[in-house]
C-alpha cells in the first residue's frame, strides 16, 4: 500500500511539471527512488529484485540517450522509480497502458491534422492515468 501511495504522489508531482513546463524534474524521482530502496530493504526485499524492477526504466534511459532525447530522460527516471516501488511486472504494465492511452488520445488529433507526429506530448499524465486505471481494475 505504501508503494501505491508513494508512486501515486510522485506521479501527481511529475505530471503537473510535465504539463506546465514540459519537463519532468528528476529531484522527486531521486528522492522517491531512495525512499523506495530504503523501505524495500527494511521490508526484507532482496537488492537484486529492486534492481530488476529498474530494468524498464533503464531501457527507456538507454533509448533516450540513443534517440537524443526523443524520449525524455525524466520519463525514464519515473519508470526507474516505479520499478523500485512496484517491481518490473507492474512497471511494464503501467508503461504499456500509458502507451495505449497516449495513442488513443492522440489519434483524433493527428487525424484532424492539428498536430504532427513530431509534436512532443507530456507523457507522465498518461502514466498517471494508466496507474489509476490499473489500480482500479485490480480492486
Amino acid at each position: 500500500m505504501l508503494g501505491i501511495i508513494s508512486v501515486f504522489s510522485m506521479l501527481i508531482i511529475c505530471s503537473v511539471t510535465d504539463m506546465k513546463i514540459r519537463l519532468v524534474s528528476v529531484i522527486p524521482c531521486i528522492l522517491y527512488s531512495m525512499a523506495g530502496i530504503v523501505v524495500g530493504m527494511l521490508q526484507g526485499e532482496k537488492p537484486v529484485y529492486i534492481l530488476i524492477g529498474t530494468l524498464p526504466g533503464l531501457v527507456l534511459y538507454i533509448i533516450s540517450t540513443i534517440s537524443r532525447g526523443e524520449i525524455g530522460k525524466g520519463d525514464a527516471m519515473v519508470f526507474i522509480t516505479i520499478g523500485i516501488w512496484l517491481g518490473i511486472v507492474k512497471s511494464i504494465e503501467i508503461f504499456m497502458v500509458a502507451l495505449f492511452c497516449t495513442s488513443f488520445c492522440m489519434m483524433p488529433i493527428l487525424w484532424l491534422k492539428k498536430k504532427s507526429m513530431k509534436t512532443q506530448v507530456p507523457f507522465i499524465p498518461f502514466v498517471l492515468l494508466s496507474f489509476v486505471i490499473i489500480n482500479v481494475i485490480e480492486v
